[in-house]
């Protein structure tokens, strides 16, 4: 049986049933506020679930104990919050993940991380991700990591990409779109249904262990350029605001101060400073993907 964690947001919803509909059994982790609606999704499909929380491992093990073999960690976030911090998301659950795997006795680990994850990145998220990465690297489970770069499209899951929900609804209804910075960083959006294909392969593959690959998508183009092509999709033309990173830092710091979730962080103006590109000759060489380009996964 795979076990997903994350298994109710964006990606997880995707893969689990994309997971269900090749006949693999799923158990999925969700959250004591995971909403009914998300909780039916996941059951419709097909999968079991469990209540509860990573920091609280022994309250899990007994749902999952001489079931579980695999595990695929989705759990992540792109902006701290007030109630857990990068830290906690990434790295402290990460850890007792990986700890509640070696007493259950898991086969193998599939961590989803992300691009620009490294000991050195200029973000507090790029720095947490590359921990969580090391905490399963030193398991002594077998394991592949994957570095996606950002996700789009919808294939059935619970949502699209939330930036890519917030983006499109911009280019829609308003003649100016703001785009914080230069416009002039690289993206290489990666269409959900590749995404799945990898993370499935990754944990259903014996032969697939100890890896750490990147994954993007087949296009590299400037954030401008992704919005000029989500513009052509609705058909219509948009004149681009660059606001200058600089300019945002303070609003960002008093956001994060008044607000839960803040819609802008200042760690995110720091991952807005890099490219979020990649080589993908490893990943077409390990996984079957479709390639499927920014414009064609828009309208699917």
């Amino acid at each position: 049986m795979i076990f997903v964690t994350g298994a109710s947001g964006y990606i997880g919803s995707h893969l689990v049933a994309s997971l269900r509909n090749e006949g693999l059994p799923v158990i999925c982790l969700v959250r004591k506020e995971t909403s009914q609606t998300q909780i039916q999704y996941l059951t419709a499909c097909g999968a079991q679930y469990v209540v509860g929380d990573l920091l609280e491992p022994d309250a899990l093990i007994p749902h999952i104990q001489g079931k579980v073999t695999r595990v695929v960690h989705l759990v992540g976030s792109i902006v701290a919050s007030k109630k857990e911090s990068f830290e906690t998301v990434h790295c402290r659950k990460t850890a007792a993940l990986v700890s509640m795997c070696k007493k259950i006795g898991v086969e193998k680990i599939v961590l989803l991380t992300a691009i620009g994850a490294a000991s050195d990145a200029l973000s507090e998220y790029g720095r947490t991700k590359w921990m969580a990465e090391e905490e399963v690297r030193k398991s002594g489970i077998p394991y592949v990591i994957l570095q996606a770069s950002l996700v789009f499209g919808n294939l059935g899951g619970l949502r699209n990409s939330k930036m890519l929900i917030r983006l499109g609804e911009l280019v829609k209804r308003t003649p100016f779109v703001p785009v914080l910075g230069n416009g002039r960083n690289k993206v290489q959006p990666v269409f959900i249904g590749d995404l799945v294909t990898c993370l499935k392969k990754a944990v259903t593959d014996d032969r697939l262990r100890d890896k750490t690959i990147q994954i993007a998508g087949p296009e590299q183009m400037t954030f401008d350029q992704m919005i000029d092509k989500i513009a052509d999709y609705y058909e219509v033309r948009r004149i681009k605001i660059h606001i200058p990173i600089p300019l945002i830092y303070p609003i960002a710091f008093v956001l994060e101060k008044i607000l839960p979730v803040p819609p802008v962080s200042r760690d995110q103006l720091k991952i807005l400073q890099n490219d979020n590109i990649c080589d993908i000759e490893e990943m077409k060489k390990n996984f079957p993907v479709r390639m499927v380009t920014f414009a064609e996964g828009f309208k699917l």
